[in-house]
């Protein structure tokens, strides 16, 4: 499960592939495909709005209950979000998902 904001600058939407300090990391387009393709997993995506930002669930499953969760929040950045377009925290959309 990956939650992650547009606006995020310390860990950014377009990767770092050239960081130094913490070493390079994925875009999260490339992360989303290394996860989808590395675990063979279909994709079933929604969109939803809340709380005036735009919040978009992407979600890849397979038959045997692998799933691999992307969690895009436009304009947000690297702030723990109370929650994720739902009536639920945060925490518990996690707790639920592991």
């Amino acid at each position: 499960m990956e939650i992650h904001g547009t606006n995020d600058e310390v860990t950014l939407w377009k990767g770092d592939y050239e960081n130094s300090f913490w070493g390079a990391y994925l875009s999260q387009q490339d992360l989303v495909k290394f996860w989808k393709s590395g675990l063979g997993l279909d994709e079933y995506e929604r969109t939803k709005k809340s709380s005036g930002k735009i919040i978009q669930h992407r979600y890849w499953t397979r038959c045997d209950n692998t799933e691999f969760r992307h969690v895009e929040i436009q304009g947000f950045g690297h702030d723990w979000p109370s929650n994720i377009g739902n009536s639920h925290s945060t925490a518990l959309v996690i707790w639920k998902f592991f």
